[in-house]
Order: structure tokens, then C-alpha cells, then sequence
């Protein structure tokens, strides 16, 4: 879809990394563990410094795909 989560016009990282206020969001839980608005940023960005190994994403997709929940048993 995009190359990265700022490119899409609806994902959370305008409002967690950015400052643009949306009505829509809520804070993620990692943001509520930072007590700083910079550490809360930093922790965010973060999640999106390595890409998903192919076949995990195939999984995700292939659980999409067949509306199953993806997990371990336990």
C-alpha cells in the first residue's frame, strides 16, 4: 500500500508521531507507559524501524484472508 505509515492518510502515525490531532484515536498503550511527549513519539517511531519478515506477513494476510484469528494456542 505505502511505503511507509506517515504515507497513509489513515493510520495513527499522524496523531502519535505527528501532532495532528484526530477524533477518531485513541493513544496507544506504549504512549501511555512514556511520560514525555518526545518519549512517547520516540517509542512509536520505533515500531516501524524493521520491516515484517515475509512469512509472518503472509500469515497475517492468509488469516485475513480466511477471517481467522492468528496466534499461538496458548
Amino acid at each position: 500500500m505505502v511505503n511507509h505509515p506517515g504515507e497513509y492518510n489513515w493510520s495513527g502515525y499522524h496523531s502519535n508521531v505527528q501532532d495532528k490531532p484526530d477524533t477518531v484515536m485513541t493513544p496507544t498503550l506504549h504512549g501511555r507507559l512514556r511520560s514525555t511527549k518526545e518519549e512517547k513519539q520516540h517509542a512509536y517511531r520505533e515500531l516501524f524501524h524493521h520491516h515484517l519478515d515475509y512469512t509472518i506477513l503472509h500469515d497475517i494476510r492468509e488469516a485475513l484472508n480466511q477471517e481467522l484469528v492468528l496466534g499461538r494456542d496458548g
